[in-house]
């Protein structure tokens, strides 16, 4: 066995407290461009057999002629395997393109990993301005 699990618990809270004190930061900017932001975190063990995961999700949505666009982007942390394991978030996106009731007629996605270093650097707010920038020009490329 690599660790011992308490010490692996440890290195997630210690980085699951600082993308919360991130995210609170990024949270009123992100509230206050329209986005909504939700906190998807599992921070206590389900029935000991989900990891210990940090997950804000940040939604877009807006109407587009006759169809609904969408970009969701989810920042995931969760629970190392081993204390060698690097401190990074896996950035997920999603973009579509839907009429209500209808399966979309685009749904890209795209996936990025980005130092917890990083983010304290640039900031979770610019990071995630970013990947919606980068999504909308995609969206804007299917109609």
């Amino acid at each position: 066995m690599d660790a011992v699990p308490g010490a692996l618990v440890a290195v997630f809270r210690d980085v699951e407290h600082r993308l919360d004190a991130l995210l609170a930061t990024a949270a009123p900017i992100l509230k206050y461009a329209g986005l909504q932001v939700t906190d998807k975190s599992v921070r206590a063990y389900i029935y000991n057999n989900c990891p210990l995961t940090w997950e804000a999700e940040v939604l877009s949505e807006w109407r587009e002629d006759v169809e609904h666009a969408r970009i969701t982007i989810w920042a995931r942390y969760s629970e190392p395997l081993t204390l060698a394991d690097p401190r990074v978030v896996a950035f997920t996106r999603r973009s579509e393109l839907f009429q209500t009731g209808q399966v979309s007629r685009v749904d890209l996605r795209s996936e990025a990993a980005i130092s917890l270093v990083d983010i304290e650097r640039r900031g979770l707010d610019v990071i995630i301005d970013e990947l919606l920038k980068e999504a909308k020009h995609v969206l804007r490329q299917a109609l």
